[in-house]
Protein backbone atom coordinates (compact mmCIF):
# COMPACT_ATOMS: atom_id res chain seq x y z
CA UNK A 1 0.00 0.00 0.00
CA UNK A 2 2.69 2.33 1.01
CA UNK A 3 4.45 2.21 -2.47
CA UNK A 4 1.43 2.85 -4.16
CA UNK A 5 -0.06 5.37 -2.24
CA UNK A 6 3.66 7.33 -2.37
CA UNK A 7 3.04 7.24 -5.95
CA UNK A 8 -0.44 7.89 -6.57
CA UNK A 9 -2.05 9.41 -2.94
CA UNK A 10 1.47 11.46 -1.57
CA UNK A 11 0.53 13.94 1.08
CA UNK A 12 -2.74 15.62 1.67
CA UNK A 13 -5.06 18.08 2.95
CA UNK A 14 -8.55 17.20 4.14
CA UNK A 15 -11.55 18.98 5.45
CA UNK A 16 -13.17 17.50 7.77
CA UNK A 17 -16.56 18.82 10.26
CA UNK A 18 -15.84 18.05 13.60
CA UNK A 19 -18.04 17.64 16.47
CA UNK A 20 -19.45 20.26 18.47
CA UNK A 21 -18.02 20.09 22.40
CA UNK A 22 -20.13 20.48 25.46
CA UNK A 23 -19.68 23.54 26.93
CA UNK A 24 -18.27 25.36 24.15
CA UNK A 25 -18.77 28.64 22.57
CA UNK A 26 -20.25 26.78 19.45
CA UNK A 27 -22.63 24.40 21.76
CA UNK A 28 -23.77 27.47 23.93
CA UNK A 29 -25.06 29.35 20.78
CA UNK A 30 -28.09 27.00 20.63
CA UNK A 31 -29.56 28.38 24.52
CA UNK A 32 -31.53 26.02 26.35
CA UNK A 33 -30.20 23.17 23.56
CA UNK A 34 -32.86 24.48 20.53
CA UNK A 35 -30.88 23.64 17.56
CA UNK A 36 -31.53 25.29 14.44
CA UNK A 37 -30.95 23.59 10.76
CA UNK A 38 -29.67 26.26 9.05
CA UNK A 39 -30.78 24.76 5.66
CA UNK A 40 -34.26 24.88 6.79
CA UNK A 41 -33.97 28.46 8.21
CA UNK A 42 -32.20 30.03 5.74
CA UNK A 43 -29.74 31.88 8.93
CA UNK A 44 -26.07 31.51 7.89
CA UNK A 45 -23.42 28.43 8.76
CA UNK A 46 -20.70 29.91 11.34
CA UNK A 47 -17.91 26.91 11.58
CA UNK A 48 -17.64 27.07 15.61
CA UNK A 49 -20.79 29.14 16.28
CA UNK A 50 -23.78 27.14 14.19
CA UNK A 51 -21.80 24.61 12.62
CA UNK A 52 -19.34 22.71 14.37
CA UNK A 53 -15.82 23.76 13.55
CA UNK A 54 -14.26 23.06 10.26
CA UNK A 55 -10.54 21.90 10.77
CA UNK A 56 -8.00 20.72 8.31
CA UNK A 57 -6.61 17.26 8.46
CA UNK A 58 -3.11 16.45 6.61
CA UNK A 59 -3.37 12.84 5.39
CA UNK A 60 0.22 11.30 4.93
CA UNK A 61 -1.25 7.84 3.24
CA UNK A 62 2.26 7.00 2.07
CA UNK A 63 3.11 6.47 6.03
CA UNK A 64 0.15 4.51 6.91
CA UNK A 65 1.85 1.17 6.90
CA UNK A 66 4.80 2.71 8.89
CA UNK A 67 2.25 4.21 11.79
CA UNK A 68 0.50 1.12 12.13
CA UNK A 69 3.68 -0.76 12.57
CA UNK A 70 4.33 1.77 15.40
CA UNK A 71 0.99 0.64 17.66
CA UNK A 72 2.62 -1.61 19.95
CA UNK A 73 2.16 -5.37 21.75
CA UNK A 74 -1.60 -4.07 23.67
CA UNK A 75 -3.30 -3.73 20.17
CA UNK A 76 -2.54 -7.64 19.36
CA UNK A 77 -3.76 -8.57 23.26
CA UNK A 78 -6.62 -6.34 23.34
CA UNK A 79 -7.82 -5.64 19.78
CA UNK A 80 -8.60 -2.54 18.20
CA UNK A 81 -12.46 -0.46 18.76
CA UNK A 82 -12.86 -0.46 14.64
CA UNK A 83 -14.51 -2.33 12.32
Amino acid sequence: FSALADRHLGVRSDVVLGAMQHDTPGAMAYPAGSEHDWRTTGETPVPGKTLGPLVVVERDYPAVAEKWATLGPLVERLGLTTK
